[in-house]
């Protein structure tokens, strides 16, 4: 119930932010008002992204001769990329890492509450992750220590 509950918390600010594509202006803790780029490469009159072709543009602004800022808008599009919900192979622990890289290059615009949010969200899945692989494994002694007993 409660992993359903973040999954969609996850789609509405995806479809939020998709829908608010263009720059908008936040206002930031420290009183300051600022526009940031929340601009993904969204084709949003088809429903067939090329991702694994977006996610190489990224990296290459990423790998290349780039400005910082834009270097960080190409790491927040590759967390958008990586968790949207028509990306086959969605990828939310690499989602995690690129907007931590974007936290780290962008620090005010990272203060954004959208952005926030969803480092906290992505963060609880990676938490939720862990926390499954160490239920999995505790099953799988205890299925073995009652193959023993038996």
């Amino acid at each position: 119930m409660n992993n359903k509950r973040t999954m969609l918390y996850i789609m509405s600010l995806l479809i939020l932010t998709m829908i608010g594509c263009a720059s908008s202006s936040v206002q930031r803790p420290d009183g300051e008002t600022a526009q940031i780029e929340t601009s993904v490469n969204v084709r949003s009159k088809t429903f067939a992204t090329d991702f694994k072709r977006d996610i190489n543009e990224q990296k290459s602004i990423i790998d290349g001769p780039s400005s910082s800022s834009k270097k960080a808008n190409a790491h927040l599009s590759l967390s958008f990329l990586y968790i949207d919900h028509r990306n086959p192979a969605r990828d939310y622990g690499l989602a995690l890492k690129e907007l931590e890289e974007y936290e780290k290059l962008d620090p005010k615009g990272a203060l954004d509450v959208e952005i926030q949010n969803l480092l906290g969200l992505l963060r609880d899945i990676r938490q939720l992750r862990s926390s499954i692989e160490k239920l999995k494994n505790l099953d799988m002694r205890i299925e073995e220590k009652r193959r023993q007993v038996q």
